[in-house]
This record gives C-alpha cells, sequence and structure tokens, in this order.
C-alpha cells in the first residue's frame, strides 16, 4: 500500500492531483490524502509513484511502500 498526502509550497492540501503508480491510479481528497492498495502480482520493494495537477510541476519517485509511512509530497507551481 502505499498512502500519503499532497500539498502545495504553503502547505496548503491540493485537492484533485493524479496519483499513480504502474497503471494504478488515484485522485487526492479535499484534504490532499490519497491512498492506493497494491495487488500482490504488482508488488515490489520500491515502486515508482508520480503526482500531477495542471498548474503545477510533475512530482516522480522511487521509494518502498509503506503500510505504516505515510508519502509527504509538495508540488511546486
Amino acid at each position: 500500500m502505499i498512502f500519503g498526502v499532497v500539498r502545495d509550497e504553503n502547505n496548503f492540501p491540493l485537492k484533485d492531483v493524479a496519483i499513480s503508480v504502474k497503471d494504478m491510479l488515484a485522485k487526492t481528497d479535499e484534504n490532499g490524502k490519497f491512498r492506493i492498495n497494491i495487488p500482490f502480482q504488482k508488488q515490489a520493494l520500491e515502486q515508482r509513484l508520480t503526482a500531477f495537477k495542471n498548474g503545477y510541476q510533475s512530482w516522480d519517485f522511487t521509494g518502498a511502500p509503506s503500510e505504516t509511512q505515510e508519502w509527504k509530497i509538495v508540488l511546486k507551481k
């Protein structure tokens, strides 16, 4: 599982940010939160996550999925 929160440079939560891991997609809610459950057959020690919202720079990072560690993403204009 990968979960976390997306904020802007001023630390405000961003709604409707597109989050993707492989072919799995999610969007952030009104609090900037997202969650992607990764099926067993697509699990790996590291996953590449991308975040995109019009008007902001794309964000791309590879890291280890965790059921306890929240990913904190900051999108810049």
